[in-house]
This record gives C-alpha cells, sequence and structure tokens, in this order.
C-alpha cells in the first residue's frame, strides 16, 4: 500500500514532539494499488497553501504555532500578509505529508514579497547567522534543509545553525521589494535555492539533526532573534515519497484479447476523495475509446477496461485528492494477449504451416505473452514443446 501520513518546527528549542501547537493535522491517506506483484515504488505527493482560498493555512491542514506578541496573520488581496513581526515571538506552520527523502527528491516553490526581514551574520558575538522569514523540510531520517530569507540575503540552512558549527551558505542579494519566485529542491542529497528561475546557493544535506522530527515541513516567523514582514502568494511541495505497494488478487496486469481488466486503488483518512485515472499521464473518461474497448470508472476507485485490445496495453495510475493534498499511485502495466484457442494456427490465417512456426518464433524470441502457449505465465522452452505438439498434430481437436 502507498502510505501518505498527514501528521503535523525553526529553531532547535522549538522543534520538539510536543510542541505541534494548533490542531492536529488530516488523518493518513493510504492508497492500495492492486497489482501483481509487492514492491518498493516511488509515489508523487503534493501540497500547498492557496492563500487565494481566503483562508489561513490551518485551514487548509496545517498546523498553526503562534505565540503572543505578534499580529495576527490575515489574508488580504490573496496573499498570506504576516508581520510586521517581533524578535522572540513565533509565527509558523508545520505539517506532515510524505516520507520525504533528500535522495530521491522533493521541491519547495513559493511565490513572495519581503516587505522587510533582518539579517544578523553574527549573532552575540558567536557567528550564528540569522533571518527573519524561512521554509524548512526536514525529511525521513532527520535530515534539514532550510531557505532563509533577508531584506538583503538569503540563507541555505544545512545544519543546526549554532556557534559550534559552520557558517551556513549564504548569498547577499536585494530580496525586498518585488514578488519573488523562491524555489529550495534536493536531489541526490544536495540541495540548492532558486530565485526567480536561477540558482543562486547549493549545499550537501545536513547530517542527521531531527530523528524524531521527521517529515515536517514549516514556513514563517520563527528567528527569536529577528522580525520580518512579508507577502506569502502562495506555496507548494513536490516531492517522491518512498512508499511500499503491496499486492493482493490475481494478476490483473495480464489479459487475454476481448476480455476485460480492472485496476483498483483503496483509500483510507479524512474524505471526501476525488479519483482520475489515467493512461501514459493521459486523464481517462468514461466511454468507448475509439479501439474497441470501453473504459468504466475513469472517476472511482476501481477503473475498468472491458473489451481490451492492443491498443489498450499502457501503463495505469491514479491520482487521488482530498482537501489536504493529492498523491499518484505507481503505474500498473497492463499487458494484453492473444490467448489462442489453436495455437497451432498461430497467425490466425486458417492453415497450418511453416508461416505460424515463423509467427510463433517471432513473438517466443521476444518474449511476447501469445507465445505462452501453455498458460504457465512464462515465455520458455516448454512452450516451443506445446506449440510443435500442437503445430505436428495438425490442429488442436
Amino acid at each position: 500500500m502507498i502510505v501518505l501520513k498527514m501528521c503535523d518546527s525553526f529553531d532547535r528549542a522549538r522543534m520538539s514532539p510536543g510542541s505541534s501547537g494548533g490542531r492536529g493535522a488530516s488523518s493518513p491517506i493510504t492508497l492500495v494499488a492492486s497489482l501483481a506483484l509487492s514492491h518498493v515504488a516511488m509515489a508523487q505527493v503534493e501540497f500547498g497553501y492557496d492563500p487565494t482560498l481566503g483562508t489561513l493555512p490551518e485551514a487548509q491542514c496545517w498546523t498553526a504555532v503562534a505565540e503572543p506578541g505578534n499580529p495576527a496573520p490575515r489574508v488580504i488581496g490573496g496573499a498570506l500578509v504576516q508581520g510586521p513581526t517581533a524578535a522572540g515571538p513565533d509565527q509558523y506552520w508545520i505539517r506532515g505529508d510524505a516520507s520525504i527523502s533528500f535522495d530521491s527528491g522533493f521541491t519547495l516553490e513559493t511565490r513572495i514579497r519581503v516587505v522587510s526581514s533582518d539579517y544578523l551574520p553574527d549573532v552575540g558575538g558567536l557567528g550564528r547567522q540569522r533571518a527573519g522569514y524561512g521554509f524548512q523540510v526536514i525529511d525521513s531520517s532527520g535530515r534539514v534543509f532550510g531557505v532563509w530569507l533577508g531584506s538583503d540575503a538569503i540563507l541555505l540552512q544545512n545544519n543546526n545553525m549554532t556557534d559550534q558549527e559552520p557558517a551556513v551558505p549564504t548569498v547577499h542579494m536585494a530580496i525586498a521589494g518585488p514578488v519573488r519566485t523562491i524555489r529550495l529542491e534536493a536531489r541526490n542529497g544536495t540541495g540548492r535555492v532558486l530565485v526567480d528561475g536561477t540558482e543562486v546557493l547549493t549545499a550537501p544535506a545536513s547530517a542527521v539533526l531531527y530523528p524524531s522530527l521527521a517529515n515536517r515541513v514549516i514556513f514563517g516567523d520563527s528567528a527569536s532573534t529577528c522580525s520580518s514582514a512579508v507577502e506569502l502568494f502562495g506555496l507548494h511541495l513536490s516531492a517522491n515519497a518512498s512508499t511500499l505497494i503491496g499486492a493482493s488478487g490475481p494478476q490483473d496486469s495480464l489479459s487475454c484479447l476481448g476480455t476485460d481488466a480492472m485496476f483498483q486503488v483503496s483509500t483510507v483518512g479524512s474524505g471526501p476523495f476525488t479519483f482520475q485515472w489515467r493512461q501514459h499521464g493521459i486523464a481517462l473518461t468514461d466511454g468507448p475509446t475509439g479501439t474497441g474497448s470501453v473504459i468504466v470508472g475513469a472517476n472511482t476507485p476501481t477503473l475498468m477496461i472491458s473489451n481490451v485490445s492492443d491498443a489498450d496495453e499502457a501503463e495505469y495510475d491514479c491520482k487521488v485528492s482530498n482537501s489536504c493534498g493529492r498523491a499518484t499511485s505507481r503505474a500498473a502495466t497492463l499487458t494484453v494477449c492473444a490467448c489462442l484457442a489453436c495455437p497451432a494456427d498461430f497467425n490466425q490465417d486458417g492453415g497450418i504451416d511453416g508461416a505460424d512456426v515463423s509467427f510463433f518464433f517471432d513473438r517466443w524470441e521476444v518474449g511476447n505473452c501469445d507465445a505462452d502457449v501453455n498458460a504457465d505465465g512464462g515465455t520458455d522452452g516448454a512452450d516451443v514443446d506445446a506449440f510443435f505438439a500442437a503445430w505436428e498434430a495438425g490442429g488442436c481437436g
């Protein structure tokens, strides 16, 4: 099954298991794809915050953490407006929706206008850097990447940012004023920051710092020594989540020509859910396909393809969503076989001759399922014996 947990952090002192604050996030989404074999696969997980909906993040499945002393955040003109905050109190939001890995990759992208945000290169003379507003991602092992925005500097966090550790990568550039697109991404253990499409920072991932706080995404003002005022126009996370897909039932990825094929996805969690089945990434709709088959259930947990033909051989996946986000199941492959009633007449031309032998070996040499004459699920020497037994007998009766 695909398990996408939706649970619920920027100074180390505030990142404790019991400090989630606010209400808990949504229940898990679990997707179960009916496939032939058990294996580990990657599921694409997406969620974000959209202020154009007119609600605060906590109404969109984020957990709010706010301490007294700052003005309440508000949505104005399609932007989340925060600040100006005072140094000390925090105002941020947390989510934890997938088993994120910095090796398999994630992207966190936001559109933001920094009105003002402190940048302190040396807090207390101890070499600690701080900036007023930030975004952090903690992966499943407890490693951290963060991007911190000052009015004239950007920090790429890959350690605890204490005086015992090296200074984090920093670029000095004017950020305050215009709306910027800030992108924090990681792949193969390396993170980078892009501003309006241009890479400005890169660094390797941190050591394991927060194993008890894995799989969290955090954004807001949470630097106790700094203040900030920002307008956030949107936030989106896309991550490859390593998930286990288990098999149950028959091998429904293999169907005979003219029969029916079925794929299923099951969900548990906070509904209602929406479903969209896809073929090679293209959304399916109910009704005739134009190649002889018929689609039923394109927007339900069960996809049926009746009267399958060679044109239906493809990869099928399902996008499942609820109010808190969406996930895509792994792709299952449908293979359509001829399942010949009389393999002796292999080319189905009405005669049994040398052309059938050539046609059989054309399929057998490439492992085509049509050459599985003995119907044991494999294409091997036993099928050659079964084919010639029928061919030499001159028929199948």
